[in-house]
Order: structure tokens, then sequence, then C-alpha cells
């Protein structure tokens, strides 16, 4: 090494100015090094948190596929028996007026138990608070309110069918009611 360098290497491990400027530029590195460490680890607790999210949402898109299949299956009972039930009635009128008066009474039962569980559900203070809408819609029953809420929440009209217990048509005749009546106001 020619003296020179040496002469300058000398100079530059001697200088407090140089030993200071060392001292910061490794401070530097070591926070620098720090700052990236700690960006990996938010970056990964980050990924993590997504993957936790989205295991949970398929877990609850799961969970709804299954409990929409047992609810289908119960509420299609509910309308096919209404319907043969209805269809006996009428057969039974040849055997005893009596009989005709007691299926009609039944079936009447069983309609008045379902609009009054519509009605609790559409005057209940959380469904108002989650469909504002509602307080708007004076000149519809709670069926037709019902039908309105489940249709705005984009399902379909077998669905809204099922979750009311009657039929595809009914509903469809439901929907065009709920908007004659809304153009009426």
């Amino acid at each position: 090494m020619p003296i020179e360098d040496e002469l300058l290497d000398s100079l530059l491990r001697t200088n407090p100015y140089v030993i200071e400027l060392q001292a910061a530029v490794i401070k530097v590195e070591s926070r620098n090094t720090a700052l990236a460490l700690a960006l990996v680890v938010l970056a990964v607790l980050v990924l993590a948190a997504a993957v936790f999210f989205m295991l949970k949402m398929k877990r609850y898109q799961r969970r709804d596929r299954l409990t929409k299949n047992l609810l289908r299956g119960q509420a299609e009972a509910l309308p096919q028996f209404t319907d043969k039930v209805n269809k006996l009635s009428g057969k039974s009128i040849r055997l005893s007026m009596d009989l005709y008066d007691e299926f009609q009474d039944a079936i009447n039962a069983i309609k008045e138990k379902q609009h009054n569980n519509q009605a609790v559900i559409v005057n209940d203070e959380q469904f108002a608070a989650d469909y504002p809408r509602i307080s708007r819609m004076n000149n519809l029953n709670a069926m037709e309110k019902l039908v309105a809420v489940l249709y705005e929440e984009g399902f379909e009209t077998a669905d809204i069918a099922l979750f009311v217990g009657t039929t595809n048509a009914s509903i469809r005749s439901v929907k065009s009611r709920i908007k004659t009546k809304m153009n009426a106001e």
C-alpha cells in the first residue's frame, strides 16, 4: 500500500468527524433494518388477518348454504300441505259440512299464525332500524313489507316463497300489488 493511502487511511480512522459520521451511518443502517423488519412483520400480520377473515367468510357461506337447504326442505312442505288440506277440505264438504268447517278453521288458524309472525318481524325495532325505508310503506301490509325487503335484499321469488310459506305465484302476485300500491303514493 503506498504511503499516501496509509496516511489517508490513518487520518480517516483518527478524525473525530469521520468517526461520528461512521457511527451515524451504522445507526441509520440499523434503524433501516429495524424498520424493514417491522414492515415485514406488519405485512405478515395483514396477510394472516386477510386469510383468517377469508376462512371465516367461507365458513359463514357454508353455514348459510346449509341452513338455506334445511329451511327449503322445511318450508316447501307447508305450501304443499296447505294445498293438500284445501283439496281434502273441498272433498269433505260432500261428507259433512262440520268436517269441512273444521278443515277451513285449521287452515285459517295456520294462515293467521303465519301473518302474525310476519307482523312481529316487520314491527320489530331492529327490523325498522335495519330497513328504514319500511317506515314509508304505510299502505303495505306486513307480508307485502316483508316481501319488499326480501326482494330488495336480492332474494329470488322462489326463495321468498319458501321464507313466507307460500307459492311462487302468490309472491309474484304480492310483488305486483306492491308495485301498484307504491306507484299510487
